[in-house]
């Protein structure tokens, strides 16, 4: 795959490429291949809005409107300086941060409502926690903090519609039964409507 670095940040774009989600393309423009559906729709989404905010940045650096500074914001270091936007309805209003800094950001959040979920976020799933509102948010945080570390991914890219339908089934079936999947093999609610295609069965 071409260097895109100069495009959008690799720190935001390598999750969203384990997620089935892939880019090729150069400086002159991406095509975007995401999963179909409502999941795919929305990666892209998060993603041209991702791009259009560092390109208006690049262009802005480039333009001398906006000075990149040699060391990161955060901890002090020189090296590779990036921009991170907090909002990228606001492109050029970002912090600058060296690439460790970055990664943090985007894969940790701070507030003590995050404590319980154990695993990093990527960056769609933050923006998908982002856009939602205050109760529904912690609701969905709880119940992520309830889930094995293992499942807790799975079920979190779910609640924020961002995953596959076969994905966001699986995340149910294993709600349902406390997160243990010899439950989900074992289940006999065949009154269910996603019993048939619920995930872990034998044979």
């Amino acid at each position: 795959m071409p260097d895109l670095s100069n495009e959008v940040s690799i720190v935001e774009i390598e999750p969203l490429l384990t997620s089935g989600f892939t880019t090729c393309g150069g400086r002159k423009g991406i095509c975007i291949s995401a999963p179909k559906g409502a999941a795919g729709s929305r990666i892209k989404e998060l993603f041209m809005e991702t791009n259009k905010a560092h390109r208006a940045l690049n262009r802005a650096i480039g333009d001398g409107c906006v000075a990149r500074p040699l060391i990161c914001q955060q901890c002090g270091k020189g090296g590779r300086i990036e921009g991170h936007h907090a909002d990228y309805a606001k492109p050029l209003d970002v912090k600058w941060l060296c690439v460790a800094c970055h990664k943090y950001l985007h894969s940790q959040k701070a507030s003590s409502e995050y404590s319980g979920v154990l695993v990093s976020l990527t960056p769609a799933i933050s923006r998908g926690l982002d856009d939602m509102g205050a109760p529904q948010r912690s609701a969905i945080l709880k119940r992520a903090s309830e889930a094995p570390q293992s499942a807790q991914a799975v079920y979190l890219k779910a609640a924020c519609g961002i995953s596959a339908p076969r994905s966001a089934i699986k995340a149910f079936c294993m709600m349902c039964v406390c997160w243990q999947r010899a439950e989900v093999t074992m289940c006999t609610s065949t009154a269910c409507p996603l019993y048939r295609y619920r995930p872990f069965q034998d044979g």
